[in-house]
């Protein structure tokens, strides 16, 4: 984006300006501190005139100051981002963001929708670009460093710390922006002023996630995994206020890991087993879900007994990288199903957990099976945005919660 710039007769171009004038934007707002948010702030905005001028200059400001941390994250922590494509489309994206949301006046309320919808849309395969270029950056790492080469030091560690700041930061902008725009047009129904349901019925999403699921496996492995649901929450579970949308992607991506092992383990046993189905056989394709709370948290357990993971394989599940598919494989999208993905789905389910102050807890019994423990904070002011700031190191303002335990 800020390559290329044309001189004609020795003269700046307005093009050259306006990418300097862009340029110098974003340093300012790098600068910046962002202003997490908490739910119940949330929940109080609704779609009065003078409520959609505020979050209208809010978002503006936010989502640049946001953006930036991005744009600059790119070239300060990646200096050769630009020599891998992937990674540059995400970065002159970001900076064609930046401008065009400069570019609206605050004022000009009916006309910033559009311009939100469209930072929304360009940004739907981000998630796939960075992890195939951040594969392709290891990739020409190991290439440059075999051959002397390599002026960097990119490695598992430095993806996982890159990715989990880069995309923490986006998840918080695209929560801002779908918010506004359930505020400003009431396009998501059933909650149309808000992504956030103040009453939000978990075992109801858990049962409906599960479905989808079992579907999902029977269309890709043939096999439909049992997945047994039980509610044991405290009796006010109306006072639960959440973004139904995160808890879906947390638990569809625990449970199709449970599923995908569940059939892989009934393929096996399948071949060696009798006519007859034992219960005990049965009981071992089951996958669990039990969700139960107190006053201050909520608690979802998946349990299943596919197998587990082995313990050697405990350090890397967090891992962008870690993957049963080949470099590449992931650089090229091969073998990437709805049911297994790029291989990403427990880190970004820990991030999207880890926004509003969750965890993520996984224990193994290698051998036997794996339980995952999703804990989500109640009360909604303690639900405050975990947002990377430059000021800290481009740390988070909280710690990301979860753990392998063996």
């Amino acid at each position: 984006m800020f390559a290329g710039t044309i001189r004609r007769n020795g003269h700046t171009t307005r093009e050259e300006l306006d990418e300097a004038l862009t340029r110098a934007s974003i340093r300012k707002f790098d600068q910046m501190t962002p202003r997490p948010q908490n739910l119940r702030k949330i929940l109080q905005y609704s779609s009065s005139a003078s409520n959609i001028k505020e979050m209208n200059s809010f978002l503006r400001d936010e989502y640049r100051i946001r953006c930036a941390e991005r744009i600059c994250m790119l070239e300060e922590k990646i200096p050769c981002f630009a020599e891998i494509p992937e990674l540059n489309k995400v970065y002159i994206r970001h900076v064609t963001n930046f401008a065009e949301m400069s570019n609206h006046l605050p004022a000009e309320v009916d006309d910033f929708i559009p311009v939100v919808r469209s930072i929304v849309n360009r940004g739907k395969d981000y998630v796939s670009l960075m992890c195939k270029g951040m594969a392709r950056l290891i990739h020409n790492h190991n290439h440059q460093q075999q051959g002397g080469k390599s002026e960097y030091n990119f490695d598992e560690m430095f993806v996982n710390k890159f990715m989990n700041e880069f995309l923490l930061n986006r998840i918080g902008s695209n929560v801002l922006m779908s918010q506004y725009l359930a505020v400003a047009t009431g396009d998501d129904p059933p909650h149309p002023t808000s992504i956030v349901d103040p009453h939000c019925n978990v075992a109801a999403i858990c049962r409906e996630t599960a479905e989808k699921v079992r579907n999902l496996c029977l269309q890709e492995t043939g096999f439909c995994p049992h997945i047994h649901v039980e509610s044991h929450e405290f009796d006010h579970e109306h006072d639960f206020a959440f973004i139904p949308g995160v808890i879906s992607y947390v638990i569809q991506e625990l449970l199709k890991n449970s599923a995908q092992a569940t059939a892989k383990k009934y393929k096996k046993e399948t071949k060696e087993a009798t006519k007859t189905t034992s219960l005990q056989e049965k009981e071992n394709m089951t996958i669990s879900v039990v969700i139960c709370a107190d006053k201050s948290r909520v608690m979802i357990h998946i349990g299943d007994r596919a197998g587990g993971i082995p313990f050697d394989h405990a350090q890397h599940i967090w891992s962008y990288l870690y993957s049963t598919k080949s470099t590449a494989g992931r650089l090229e999208s091969r073998g990437a199903t709805d049911l297994g993905g790029f291989g990403v789905g427990l880190p970004l389910s820990r991030l999207y957990a880890s926004y509003l102050g969750g965890t993520i807890n996984l224990v193994s019994l290698p051998g036997y099976g794996t339980h995952a423990y999703v804990f989500l904070p109640r009360l909604p002011e303690n639900m405050v945005e975990s947002v990377p700031i430059r000021a800290t190191g481009w740390e988070a303002n909280k710690s990301y919660n979860g753990e392998f335990i063996l």
